[in-house]
């Protein structure tokens, strides 16, 4: 059963020019790193802005999955569940496509 919104993604052209809006706002910084993915890591960070965590990012890791790449935007949606595997199996059952 999905219990909440956990976060909201986002693919961003420019990491440093939306982190500076986004905190002009009134988002507050909490996490900026680059994960050890790829030749040249995953570089992201998440932003706290009404109470909603959002996760940026200039490359999303399942884009050679989507066919001519994945444009700047929302990209995905994190949710809590009580049981992650029975949750999994059911969506997937839906019809919902696996990329990672």
């Amino acid at each position: 059963m999905i219990k909440g919104l956990w976060n909201i993604g986002v693919k961003t052209a420019d990491l440093d020019k939306e982190l500076d809006f986004l905190q002009k706002v009134g988002a507050i910084l909490v996490l900026r790193e680059t994960l050890p993915i790829g030749d040249q890591g995953l570089e992201y960070a998440i932003v706290m802005l009404g109470g909603v965590r959002l996760l940026l990012f200039p490359t999303v890791i399942f884009e050679d999955k989507i066919e001519g790449g994945v444009a700047p935007g929302l990209t995905h949606a994190v949710f809590e569940v009580d049981d992650l595997d029975a949750e999994f199996e059911r969506i997937k059952a839906l019809g919902s496509e696996v990329l990672v």
